[in-house]
C-alpha cells in the first residue's frame, strides 16, 4: 500500500503545516523540474531551490526546511551537505542519484544523510522517503540494510580489537605520537622516569607489540579502521622495549 500524504506539523493555532522542501542541484533543468513535481504533492506547502553555497544560505535565511533533496552529482555536494548540517541541523537530508555500490551507500550514511534515492528508483520512492524521514523513520532496501549491518559488525569487531588503556596510558600514548622520549614524557608530566617506563611497558603489552612506534601505529589504525603505516620511531625506540626492571 502506498504511503499516505504527510499530515503536517501543528502550528500554534492548531492548523496543520505542510512540508517545506529545499531542492539542491546545480543543474537548473533538473532542479526546476524536481521542484515543480514535488510542489504538486498535497502535503508539500513550500519548495525552495538552491544550486551552491550562497544560494543555500539564502534559502535557509527563510528558516530551516523539513527536508533537503540534494543531488550528489552537484559540484562539491559533500561540502554542501556539511554546510546544510551546520546551518540547519534539524533538516533531514536525502541524497539523490546515489550509485549502486555498497561503499557509496555506506559513505552517505556515515556523512549523516537520512535517506538516499538510487539512480534507478522512481519519484514515488522519493516521496516515500520524504514522508518517512520527516517523522524520524528510515527506509532501506534489503540489500542496503544487509550492507549497513555488515558495516556495523565490522566496526564492532574493530572496537573489540582496540585494547582499553587507562587515562594515564592514553595520555602517554598521545605523547609517544609526537616522538617524545621517556625522559621528555617524564619531564612533561612531572612524574618519575621509571613510572613512564612502567606505563610504556603496559601499553606495549596491551597492544601486543614490542616497539613504541608500532604501538602508536597500531592504536591509530585501530581507531580509524585504516591499515597501519610504517611507524616513525621515537628517539629512544631503536630496539624492542623489555619489561622495566
Amino acid at each position: 500500500m502506498p504511503d499516505q500524504p504527510w499530515h503536517g506539523k501543528m502550528t500554534g493555532g492548531g492548523a496543520a503545516k505542510g512540508l517545506s522542501v529545499l531542492v539542491v542541484d546545480d543543474s537548473r533543468l533538473y532542479r526546476d523540474g524536481l521542484a515543480a513535481i514535488v510542489g504538486r504533492e498535497p502535503d508539500v506547502a513550500d519548495v525552495r531551490c538552491a544550486e551552491d553555497g550562497p544560494s543555500v544560505d539564502a534559502a535557509l535565511a527563510r528558516g530551516a526546511p523539513d527536508v533537503v533533496l540534494l543531488n550528489l552529482a552537484t559540484l562539491e555536494s559533500r561540502a554542501l551537505m556539511a554546510r546544510l548540517r551546520r546551518a540547519a541541523p534539524s533538516a533531514r537530508v536525502i541524497g539523490i542519484g546515489v550509485g549502486d555500490s555498497e561503499e557509496e551507500m555506506i559513505a552517505c550514511v556515515e556523512a549523516g544523510i537520512s535517506g538516499f534515492l538510487l539512480r534507478h528508483e522512481p519519484f514515488s520512492q522519493l516521496m516515500r522517503l520524504v514522508r518517512r524521514v520527516v517523522v524520524g523513520e528510515s527506509f532501506c532496501s534489503p540489500r542496503v540494510t544487509a550492507a549497513l549491518m555488515q558495516r556495523l559488525a565490522h566496526l564492532a569487531a574493530e572496537r573489540q580489537r582496540v585494547p582499553v588503556l587507562t587515562e594515564r596510558e592514553d595520555q602517554i600514548l598521545g605523547l609517544l605520537e609526537y616522538g617524545l622520549s621517556n625522559q621528555q614524557i617524564a619531564d612533561r608530566l612531572g612524574i618519575e622516569l621509571r613510572t613512564v617506563k612502567n606505563h610504556v611497558h603496559h601499553i606495549l603489552r596491551k597492544l601486543g607489540v614490542s616497539r613504541r612506534g608500532e604501538a602508536v601505529a597500531v592504536f591509530r589504525a585501530a581507531r580509524t579502521g585504516s591499515v597501519p603505516s610504517q611507524p616513525v620511531y621515537a628517539q629512544d625506540d631503536q630496539r624492542p622495549v623489555a619489561a622495566p626492571s
